[in-house]
């Protein structure tokens, strides 16, 4: 997968990943705008599915999207950021932060660097707590 990036007015860079057909003749270009919930990442087999039938993909992540806001270069420098993040002590804002499953690993809160002045806002739940896979094909059969 090839990353691209893009400079964005406010100084910031936007990264689109970018994953080639190997069709001789590629059919075309799919651009994949994820939900507020999700990352690109996930989209992984649905882009091969793509590639494989002769589309280019392309999918990048929203600004924010997980530990990009503790990402100092989103920022103008890391005071700029440190003053940024302190907004959520000055509106008493607190994060659940729930983990999830890339590349075969369960991330969770602690593999995240947390700037010392913000981490009491953030709780974690690791995959002991709430992860529970389900076969949907298991649910419809109990279901019938």
């Amino acid at each position: 997968m090839e990353k691209i990036s893009l400079d964005v007015n406010d100084g910031s860079n936007l990264h689109f990943y970018l994953s080639r057909s190997f069709k001789v003749n590629c059919l075309g270009l799919i651009q994949i705008s994820h939900g507020m919930a999700e990352h690109k990442d996930r989209y992984s087999e649905f882009t091969k599915f793509f590639n494989d039938h002769g589309y280019h993909v392309a999918i990048h992540d929203h600004r924010g999207h997980g530990t990009r806001i503790l990402d100092e270069k989103f920022y103008l420098n890391r005071k700029d950021m440190l003053n940024q993040l302190d907004l959520f002590n000055s509106h008493n804002i607190n994060f659940l932060v729930f983990g999830r499953k890339i590349n075969n690993q369960f991330i969770s809160l602690e593999s995240v660097m947390i700037p010392d002045h913000i981490a009491k806002r953030f709780s974690g739940f690791g995959e002991e707590i709430f992860r529970d896979d389900i076969s949907s094909t298991l649910i419809r059969k109990e279901q019938e």
